[in-house]
């Protein structure tokens, strides 16, 4: 009895984890998993939202890998000054702001945007002699444009059925 117990719980929680991993998407060598988009969506987001969304983890990879291959990091003193506005922001003192249980995350999303902007730049002004300024209209289209560019070269499967 207890045998069959266990072989029952051992095949649920198998396949509950199973489907967790189920592979939604394909881009280039790596995945999104259904794990991954219940992260950041709710069961009644409709099936466009979530292909939307797989589009924009898409994106994401996208940047973090050129960021990397770049070797783009923001200075310590960028990092420290949005620190500063978001503990001031929270009433508190960066010493404070430090000793949070989840600093280290918000860290990490701190280094991560400004390393986006960094990308921006580079892929927004390049070469050019007048720069444009990232966040405009135009700034925006050419930043776009470029990711757009990218994504078509790469092989990108999304497999709606299985959400």
């Amino acid at each position: 009895m207890i045998k069959n117990l266990y072989f029952f719980l051992v095949i649920f929680y198998s396949s509950i984890s199973i489907a967790q991993n189920t592979i939604i998407g394909i881009y280039d060598d790596n995945v999104i998993t259904l794990r991954q988009l219940e992260a950041i969506t709710e069961k009644k987001d409709s099936k466009d939202k979530k292909i939307s969304i797989i589009h924009a983890l898409i994106s994401e990879k996208i940047e973090i890998d050129y960021i990397k291959k770049l070797k783009i990091t923001p200075s310590s003193s960028s990092i420290n000054s949005e620190l500063v506005k978001i503990a001031e922001q929270n009433n508190i003192s960066l010493e404070q702001f430090k000793q949070i249980a989840n600093y280290d995350e918000i860290y990490s999303i701190v280094l991560l945007n400004l390393s986006k902007i960094g990308l921006k730049q580079i892929m927004v002004n390049g070469n050019r002699d007048k720069p444009i300024d990232i966040r405009s209209k135009e700034g925006v289209s050419i930043y776009q444009s470029w990711l757009r560019s990218i994504k078509d070269k790469m092989y990108i499967e999304i497999f709606e059925e299985k959400f």
